[in-house]
């Protein structure tokens, strides 16, 4: 999947091989989105275990958990800017303003 929108929220992104960890990790940071990454050696059986004892770990400790997510679709004026858009569905207009445009 290609990120379309810049959400002012942390996210974890898992990719399949490390060549893509790197060319994705490139793309954030030349789109201004600062990120890092992790990458390993580990076989897919351990692999497979640290999944199971990670999810296992959530289950039990988090406030929340979501149990379906969605493509969000919305559109908004090119002109208009500070608008944050929450991953839970939401919107803050706390900061939001109308950039203003030179008269042609």
């Amino acid at each position: 999947n290609i990120i379309v929108e810049r959400v002012a929220a942390p996210a974890v992104v898992f990719v399949r091989k490390r060549e893509r960890v790197h060319e994705l990790a490139n793309w954030l940071r030349e789109a201004g989105i600062n990120n890092c990454y992790l990458e390993g050696e580990m076989v897919q059986g351990k692999r497979n275990e640290a999944y199971d004892e990670a999810q296992s770990i959530l289950a039990q400790e988090l406030p929340i958990l979501p149990l379906a997510s969605s493509l969000r679709l919305q559109a908004y004026r090119y002109d208009i800017k500070g608008l944050v858009l929450s991953p839970f569905g939401n919107a803050s207009f706390a900061g939001v303003y109308r950039e203003k445009q030179d008269e042609v």
